[in-house]
């Protein structure tokens, strides 16, 4: 799981197995931050290598298992603020906060940045978060 391009095997209907079409490596988004984004968090104090230092990080030097520590230790499950009027009820009960490390410190940054600096997708994140019982509270990095 080093994020780079790989070819997999597939397996005919005979039961024989065979390489199939080469994969593509992971490669890091081009993060879409929105304007209230840019107002309410700090995704301006990454730069383009610093970005790029930590998507290599997680890909070239990292475990499984130390890649679902790092992204359960970025992310926090907070409960959803109430903006509708207090007879109706709201399904949403949950939201996140996304973080990234800089100089040892937790910064806040939007989904779509913290999504495109791993080149990691939404179901990644909630099944390594929520799914294989991993918490923050074991993220030692």
């Amino acid at each position: 799981m080093e994020g780079k391009s790989y070819r997999g095997l597939k397996q005919d209907e005979g039961g024989k197995y065979a390489l199939s079409s080469e994969r593509m490596g992971r490669q890091m988004g081009e993060p879409k931050c929105t304007k209230s984004c840019r107002m309410s968090k700090k995704c301006s104090v990454f730069n383009e290598e610093e970005g790029q230092s930590i998507f290599n990080g997680f890909w070239a030097d990292m475990s499984w298992n130390q890649k679902k520590v790092f992204v359960a230790g970025l992310v926090d499950e907070v409960v959803a603020s109430n903006r509708k009027k207090p007879a109706e009820e709201s399904r949403k009960k949950k939201s996140f906060k996304y973080y990234l490390k800089k100089e040892n410190e937790r910064v806040s940054v939007c989904r779509n940045m913290f999504l495109a600096t791993l080149g990691v997708n939404d179901k990644t994140v909630y099944e390594r978060q929520f799914a294989c019982g991993y918490s923050k509270d074991s993220y030692s990095n």
